[in-house]
């Protein structure tokens, strides 16, 4: 800084003239500082204080704004060590004015009505989500139910020769979805516009933002399903206390008369916006990921962190969430949301997809011709069921004597087991033999037919 002042500095005091703010405490009067040439280098301007300030709770601000009429912005204050005055540096001249936050009358808003407030509709206004081909989607074996609860919105569709299905959360807080046998085709707005967000979450979980969309791609095999089932847990949790911190200090940003209300998706766009400022900090993001309700707090809402995330909005908040009764109000939130929330976001989408009918048992004279068929060498001329026939899941045995092409007697006959197997719509051999130990059938054979042909 330079000790030459720029030519023709002033300070002119104006009454009536004040940032529109609540909760605060002017020092000293608005002054006008002007000069007729811009300053060469910062300047630091010092003002008396009308009564005595602490110097180190941050309670002390200064406003400053290019006119009379605004918009006014806060800056951090420098206070002396007696509390006399404050002082800031700067490259500009413009309007001033020392503050003093009132911490106790923000501190007394931190109570039940608020967190009523809040949280007394945990239902979003979410867009119902749309997909083309529903009834194409339910076709070829394919169904799908659900919770009857107002959890999740859903869609199931067939688009781009796929089936999908989508998602949206109803709910003001996120919610973790598990989704077995889906594949994530797209995370949802959120996590594509937010970087810090977009790192949390894997492929096999999920996580659904308030009035966000995701998309899943659905093949079920026949006979399979697939599900999605969402829950307050994991990520889920840690964000949704991050949220809900968030939400609270706008809540007062709004009582100072520093911001607009933060309702719908407007207000939940501005919240994200912060959620992820505060993760950039990698100390948050090591909370949010441990699902600590004390580390949330203390690594997500410390008052450096308030100040980086809510820009120079912040400063009205630092000192507030210094107060270790606003950690502890923010302690028993979290745990009360915890007990609304947990019932409310329990919901699943179940798909499934139904497998070929079972054929009935073939009788003896079926596995007779069967095995009569078979291309075996020397050719069978004949085939004798001897005993009756064991069917499981689609395959089949018997003991069986057989009569060999081109073989004198009484070396043509010969006995063993048949199992055979519904392929395509028919059935075909799958082993002849005395010991089947160690065959297809003995590895592949579901459990009835194995214990008929004695795989041990």
């Amino acid at each position: 800084m330079s000790d030459r002042l720029p030519a023709g500095l002033k300070a002119v005091a104006a009454t009536g003239v004040s940032p529109p703010l609540q909760a605060v405490t002017p020092l000293a009067p608005a002054a006008e500082i002007t000069s007729r040439e811009r300053p060469a280098e910062p300047l630091r301007l010092e003002f008396a204080l009308n009564q005595k300030s602490p110097h180190d709770d941050g309670s002390v601000v200064i406003a400053t704004a290019e006119s009379a009429q605004g918009p006014w912005t806060l800056v951090a204050a420098d206070v002396s060590e007696d509390g006399s005055t404050a002082r800031v540096t700067t490259d500009h001249l413009s309007w001033w004015q020392p503050l003093r936050i009132d911490v106790g009358a923000a501190v007394r808003e931190l109570n039940d009505s608020l967190f009523a407030g809040i949280t007394g509709n945990l239902t979003a206004e979410a867009t119902h989500p749309t997909c083309q081909n529903e009834a194409a989607a339910r076709a070829d074996g394919y169904s799908i139910t659900s919770s009857t609860n107002d959890t999740l919105y859903w869609c199931f569709g067939v688009e781009g020769n796929q089936r999908i299905l989508r998602v949206a959360n109803r709910l003001r807080y996120p919610l973790e979805a598990a989704h077995p046998g889906l594949t994530t085709r797209a995370a949802g707005r959120v996590q594509l516009e937010l970087q810090q967000l977009a790192r949390l979450g894997s492929g096999e979980k999920s996580l659904l933002f308030p009035f966000d969309q995701a998309e899943f791609t659905v093949a079920v095999e026949p006979g399979k399903s697939a599900s999605l089932s969402t829950a307050y847990s994991g990520y889920a949790q840690s964000l949704a206390q991050l949220q809900f911190g968030v939400e609270v200090l706008l809540s007062l940003l709004t009582r100072f008369g520093a911001g607009p209300p933060s309702n719908g998706q407007a207000g939940f766009n501005r919240t994200v916006v912060i959620m992820d400022e505060l993760l950039t900090g990698a100390g948050c993001a090591d909370a949010v990921r441990s699902v600590n309700v004390g580390q949330v707090i203390t690594q997500c809402f410390s008052p450096k962190q308030i100040i980086e995330a809510f820009g120079w909005q912040g400063l009205l908040l630092a000192p507030v969430v210094a107060v270790g009764s606003v950690l502890e109000y923010f302690r028993s939130s979290f745990n009360a949301l915890g007990d609304l929330f947990n019932d409310r976001a329990e919901y699943q989408v179940q798909i499934r997809r139904t497998g070929p009918t079972l054929p009935s048992c073939p009788d003896k004279q079926q596995i007779e011709a069967i095995v009569r068929a078979y291309p075996a060498s020397p050719r069978i001329e004949r085939a004798t069921v001897e005993s009756a026939v064991t069917c499981d899941a689609g395959w089949a045995s018997a003991t069986v004597t057989m009569q060999l092409a081109g073989i004198e007697s009484p070396n043509n006959i010969v006995g063993g087991s048949a199992v055979v197997r519904m392929r395509n719509g028919r059935w075909e051999v799958v082993e002849i033999g005395q010991d089947l130990t160690g065959t297809v059938a003995c590895r592949e054979a579901p459990p009835k037919v194995r214990a008929a042909i004695a795989c041990g």
